[in-house]
């Protein structure tokens, strides 16, 4: 963690949590405070302290029965740095902090692309410089502040060495490319061949975003410095793990309801549970092909139950609330 701060160092100060806490006879307490100037921690716990020395430096002193445990942060850093390094992750952050692209949800697609996957495959040339030739200009701005510009194209089709950019970043912009299509409702299936790449391996890259994209939410959220990210990516898992768009996720979470369904539901005029939920399963079943009467009867049901209890928890809520004010 201590890393995380020296990235940052040069940008801003920066308070956050440590990854690990510290306890003793049955009790913990998450190291506090800490700057670049040192370590603080609750006055009860004697065993485990910073301090300056005459060379400036910290020093922690922990005695044999210290027990040190990783905290929630320190298990989240140790899956986002797992292949990473910290200072790259936190520059990457950083870089896009000062620019980042928001005409497209391409850049947030870059930043929440994983890195593990980067080195399973590796870009077809011709594909690469011909998806680049047909992106928009709201798309190629995003590129261009990644350094990917015609000149790289062009090196990359000769074939010569490309000093401007990592490879690494090269190939991570590749897989974003495949996230970019699904994102914007292109099947698995012509996603992989469009790429020339196995079908499970586009499956694979779409969950493990999903997944990445809630380490990196949740980083995010302890790091004050990122409050910025954190808004940016709420739901936004949940949107790659399905590959749809935001208004699609209410009606997903109903049974036997996926994205195909889903989208042929809102286009139907059933834009959210409620219309659901008053809708006649035969009118439901007329208006979508294949729509069995069964699973439309199903799906009203789930509606209606679904409805009932999120007005039976803000009904509670609501009770709360008045019992706290004694109206």
């Amino acid at each position: 963690h201590c890393s995380i701060m020296l990235c940052l160092k040069k940008h801003r100060s920066l308070s956050s949590q440590s990854s690990f806490s510290i306890g003793n006879n049955n009790t913990s307490t998450h190291i506090t405070n800490i700057s670049p100037s040192g370590i603080e921690l609750d006055e009860q716990y004697k065993t485990v302290y910073g301090r300056k020395d005459k060379k400036t430096k910290r020093i922690i002193k922990i005695k044999d029965n210290t027990i040190l445990k990783v905290s929630s942060l320190g298990k989240l850093l140790l899956k986002i740095f797992s292949h990473i390094s910290c200072s790259h992750f936190v520059s990457r952050l950083l870089q896009a902090q000062n620019s980042l692209v928001l005409v497209t949800c391409l850049h947030l697609l870059y930043l929440v692309t994983p890195y593990d996957l980067i080195s399973h495959v590796k870009p077809n040339t011709s594909t690469y410089v011909s998806v680049y030739n047909n992106m928009g200009e709201n798309e190629l701005q995003t590129a261009r502040i990644l350094g990917i510009n015609e000149r790289v194209m062009t090196l990359l089709m000769k074939g010569l060495n490309i000093k401007s950019v990592p490879e690494r970043v090269l190939h991570r912009f590749y897989l974003t490319l495949m996230l970019y299509d699904l994102w914007n409702q292109k099947s698995l299936w012509d996603v992989a061949d469009k790429f020339e790449v196995p079908r499970g391996f586009v499956q694979t890259l779409m969950t493990s975003a999903a997944t990445f994209s809630t380490c990196v939410l949740r980083f995010c959220e302890e790091i004050k410095d990122f409050w910025a990210f954190k808004e940016l990516l709420v739901n936004f898992s949940q949107q790659l793990s399905h590959c749809c768009t935001a208004e699609l996720l209410p009606l997903m979470d109903l049974p036997a309801v996926k994205r195909g369904r889903a989208r042929q539901l809102y286009k139907a005029g059933y834009k959210s549970l409620l219309h659901i939920a008053n809708a006649n399963p035969l009118e439901i079943v007329n208006s979508i092909d294949h729509m069995p009467k069964k699973v439309a009867t199903q799906i009203v049901a789930a509606a209606k139950l679904m409805l009932k209890q999120k007005a039976d928890n803000l009904r509670e809520e609501a009770e709360e609330v008045l019992e706290g004010l004694n109206i």
